[in-house]
């Protein structure tokens, strides 16, 4: 299997005829996006996230081209998706009606259309990571993905918003999914946000400013529901493994657990 991989990466990266290569590309992201987003056949899903994690990886199949042929399939199978997906769009705010009609090669380029597309295929990602034999997985494919699209050039930043791209895609659909899944919170903390951080530093800060942070520094921890403060020192956990919080901040992360506890008690 490895050994077809890495012959199929070359080819994608080296072809002296990048027509060829263009051609082969759709029906790559055809297998593994409808693999991970309708979770089978289960015994392809696995391998199809691996695969796909390569392909971006080793720059056979770029960031960009991964969400136009994700944008694709979204349309082309709106109504296999959807039904799986709606509640988890409804949580997120995603609307899903742009994608139940045809949509021409302008509009699916369209930044905001890009971006939507990514939160959709991200959540894909997280829902099979609940399977601990896929957490690790989703959690090298997420980071190499989020790499990518933050090193595109010109590509890196939302229009206007300062925002970097990666970050944009996978903060809120992490929260939402961890949020679920706090029953093995520490496992998916580990797999997940440590790679993440760990490629997207000010991808962190995004994400614990979508929890309760303000609260604990400003000393109420009453505003927030337990669940997200929870999620808030788990992250912060990480975060001090990888250096990105410290010791000297206002609220060493040892006293922040503290906090929590005598408040629990």
């Amino acid at each position: 299997m490895k050994q077809v991989l890495s012959s199929l990466i070359k080819i994608l990266v080296k072809h002296p005829e990048p027509s060829e290569a263009v051609s082969i590309r759709p029906k790559i992201g055809d297998a593994t996006v409808s693999t991970i987003m309708l979770g089978e056949p289960r015994s392809r899903l696995k391998a199809s996230i691996v695969a796909l994690e390569l392909f971006v990886h080793k720059n056979a199949v770029s960031a960009p081209d991964l969400m136009l042929m994700a944008g694709n399939w979204l349309v082309a199978n709106h109504q296999r998706w959807i039904p799986l997906f709606e509640e988890h769009c409804k949580a997120l705010s995603i609307i899903t009606v742009q994608f139940t009609s045809p949509i021409s090669t302008t509009n699916i380029r369209d930044e905001e259309f890009q971006i939507t597309t990514a939160k959709i295929f991200v959540l894909g990602l997280l829902v099979q990571a609940k399977n601990p034999e896929l957490t690790s997985p989703v959690g090298v494919m997420l980071a190499t993905l989020c790499q990518k699209m933050n090193a595109t050039p010109e590509a890196g930043k939302m229009p206007d918003s300062g925002l970097q791209r990666g970050s944009a895609i996978w903060t809120a659909p992490v929260k939402h999914i961890l949020l679920q899944n706090l029953d093995r919170l520490e496992e998916m903390s580990n797999h997940i946000l440590h790679p993440l951080f760990s490629v997207d530093p000010k991808g962190f800060r995004s994400f614990i400013h979508q929890l309760p942070v303000e609260c604990l520094l400003s000393g109420n921890m009453t505003e927030a529901p337990l669940d997200e403060f929870m999620l808030l020192f788990s992250a912060l956990q990480i975060a001090k493994k990888i250096g990105l919080v410290h010791e000297d901040s206002k609220f060493s992360v040892i006293e922040l657990f503290e906090q929590f506890f005598l408040l629990g008690s």
